[in-house]
Formats: structure tokens, sequence, C-alpha cells
């Protein structure tokens, strides 16, 4: 390779360095500012396989029933299965933000 080939590719070279550097420190930058928020922690675990039946607890009255949020869940389709209403989940889970459901999440159906 001659001197000149080698100032003809030099600025590309180095261009395309410098960018794929910037992507991976942008990308590190985001991948340690979701690992350290709660909220997306449990979105970035490991994938472990959770029961879709609902979990039933004994009381004096009627039983009460658990449900663990899948991929996918929302109030709505979680209260369409288990035939009630969202206003409904929405009472019996008064501290649980229905716009930030977490997969493996416990929430009351009944």
């Amino acid at each position: 390779m001659t001197r000149r080939n080698l100032l003809r590719l030099g600025p590309p070279v180095a261009f395309l360095l410098a960018a794929t550097v910037g992507v991976l420190l942008v990308r590190a930058a985001l991948d340690h500012h979701h690992s350290s928020s709660p909220a997306t922690t449990a979105a970035s675990a490991p994938r472990v396989p959770i029961s879709q039946a609902p979990v039933t607890t004994a009381a004096s009255g009627p039983a009460l029933r658990y449900y663990r949020i899948a991929s996918g869940d929302t109030f709505s389709s979680v209260a369409l299965k288990f035939n009630t209403t969202v206003d409904e989940l929405r009472a019996l889970n008064p501290n649980v933000d229905p716009q930030v459901l977490t997969v493996g999440q416990r929430i009351r159906v009944r």
C-alpha cells in the first residue's frame, strides 16, 4: 500500500472507529442507567417461567385470589381472565399502578 492510499483511507477509517466508540459508550451508559433503575431491573433480569395459575389464599370469608402478571398482561386482560372489571382490580390493588405492571408482580383478583 502506498502512502497516498493510506492518506485516502485514513479519514474514513478514523471516522468509523470514532463512531463505533461513541455508540459503545452510549450503549454502556444506557445499560448502566437501566440496570440501576428498580422498575427496569425486573424486566432485564433472567426470565424464569412463572405459573399462570392464580394463587389462592384461604380465609374465613370468600377466598382471596391472587395472580402473577405475565408478559403482555394489562389490567384489562387480567379482568377478562377473571370475569371482573378494571375498576374492581384497581379497588383491590390500590398501591398498584396499572400503567407500570411488571412480569412476576402479584396482584389481587378477588
